[in-house]
């Protein structure tokens, strides 16, 4: 007896340790993420083939526009990456109380100057914290301001300031704001960036992007707006907003998309599914170009192109419009994108991103 009773007063000294080392704990301060994460169906780095995307002097066709908007989703889910990334570094400095210092990048062994603070006020809002990076050459690199009840964060970052090596996006704004107070996502992401390089062209001049995820299932949409795109003829007009929405089952590696190219002065959602529909926008475009081309065969050419278009893992795209892959995967529910919509391309030329 005397043998369980030191034991069980160890155990009562070792649970109070415990606790007292626990107290000493200071509170997190930062969030651990602000990102949305999806699957390779829907995100895929393809972008080796074609560097401008829509941008050819060949024909196209509804399988190839698909696979690249894998490729501009890669892009936005990309840059949210560089700002988790940048939260990560901050992460890693273990700050734990407002405070202001200047250290050397490992990056590009330039100097910064980090300082955080409490009650940050940001665009007329106070904030329960703020952090912002300088460069002391190129000013402002990254600015993160967050509430921690619920979760919301607002996060900037010019990648040539804050890191002066950076190869992707260098002369680009990126703005994430994520959340966790959207009662009809466990959280939410919006991705909006201005003044893109991903590739040697730079043909996206600015985009949004939205992310949120319910349970294993992401719904997307958003806009990429292209001032110089053309889709099947160098004659006609330059400049097309790849418009889309989608959904992607992130555990399944499955997706679905709908697609629209307008132009950049449309001001309003539904044409985007009507004049600007993919399928009736290739089908325009090609009778243009070949006037003596019957409308069957034009039809036909743009079949694949019409519907929703599904995707499976990385090969992804794999069928479209009523020829659905997997109806046990693919189920009405999922595939059903009624209740979401992007942006009017007008909308997002007057989009601006900065600090």
């Amino acid at each position: 007896m005397k043998e369980i009773r030191y034991i069980v007063v160890a155990g009562a000294i070792f649970s109070l340790i415990l606790g007292g080392c626990k107290k000493k704990e200071e509170p997190a301060v930062f969030p651990d993420n602000l990102k949305v994460d999806v699957s390779s169906a829907i995100s895929f780095p393809d972008l080796d083939k074609k560097k401008s995307m829509i941008l050819s002097d060949s024909i196209i066709t509804g399988t190839d526009l698909y696979q690249h908007l894998r490729a501009l989703v890669y892009i936005s889910d990309f840059s949210a990456g560089m700002i988790q990334n940048a939260l990560n570094f901050v992460r890693s400095q273990s700050i734990t109380k407002p405070v202001s210092f200047s250290y050397v990048s490992s990056d590009d062994q330039m100097e910064k100057t980090l300082v955080f603070t409490d009650h940050y006020l940001y665009r007329k809002e106070v904030w329960d914290y703020g952090l912002l990076i300088t460069d002391a050459k190129m000013g402002n690199a990254f600015l993160m301001v967050w509430d921690l009840s619920p979760i919301r964060v607002i996060a900037i970052l010019h990648p040539v300031a804050y890191n002066y090596n950076a190869e992707k996006q260098r002369d680009a704004f990126i703005k994430v704001e994520y959340g966790e107070d959207n009662p009809e996502y466990d959280k939410t992401m919006v991705v909006s960036a201005i003044r893109l390089d991903s590739t040697d062209v730079k043909y996206v001049k600015r985009m949004k992007v939205f992310f949120g995820k319910k349970g294993d299932v992401v719904s997307l949409y958003g806009n990429f707006n292209m001032p110089y795109a053309y889709v099947l003829s160098n004659i006609e007009a330059r400049g097309r907003s790849w418009s889309f929405k989608a959904k992607n089952n992130v555990k399944e590696d499955i997706a679905v998309a709908l697609c629209g190219l307008p132009v950049l002065t449309v001001n309003t959602v539904d044409k985007i599914w009507t004049d600007y529909s993919m399928d009736q926008v290739l089908k325009r475009q090609l009778m243009t170009l070949y006037p003596s081309i019957l409308e069957q065969d034009a039809d036909a050419y743009v079949s694949d192109a019409k519907g929703i278009a599904y995707f499976m893992g990385e090969q992804g795209f794999v069928s479209n419009d009523t020829d659905n892959p997997d109806p046990a995967k693919f189920t009405s529910s999922f595939i059903d994108m009624s209740d979401i919509n992007p942006w009017a391309p007008a909308i997002i030329e007057a989009l601006n991103v900065d600090f």
